[in-house]
């Protein structure tokens, strides 16, 4: 099923690190809804924000995982949440520095 905007829909779960907090949580939704706004991602691509509380939020990682529903993005993560799940997530470093990937267009605060 795609996303309002017609793009297939990006989950991204906040909750394993300081995603939380007020200050981010608006950093985060002005990027979202800039992205799910852009006439250029219309059809492509939808993200779905998700922010749950720090207390819970593993509980509930690990319970989306188990039912075969993870998120296709995670983060910020902190170092406890990322050693709770360093063997189901994937880095994207490397990734991005084999590809030359510019990612300046992103801002530094998500980083």
């Amino acid at each position: 099923m795609p996303g309002p905007n017609g793009g297939q829909i990006i989950r991204w779960f906040v909750g394993l690190g300081a995603g939380g907090q007020p200050q981010q949580i608006q950093v985060q939704t002005d990027f979202v809804n800039a992205f799910n706004n852009d006439p250029a991602n219309k059809d492509k691509a939808y993200i779905a924000l998700e922010i749950y509380d720090n207390k819970v939020a593993a509980n509930i990682l690990k319970t989306q995982i188990a039912a075969g529903n993870a998120p296709d993005i995670i983060g910020p993560v902190g170092v406890e949440g990322l050693n709770l799940f360093i063997d189901q997530l994937a880095d994207l470093q490397p990734l991005i520095d084999s590809t030359g990937y510019d990612m300046s267009k992103y801002p530094a605060a998500l980083a």
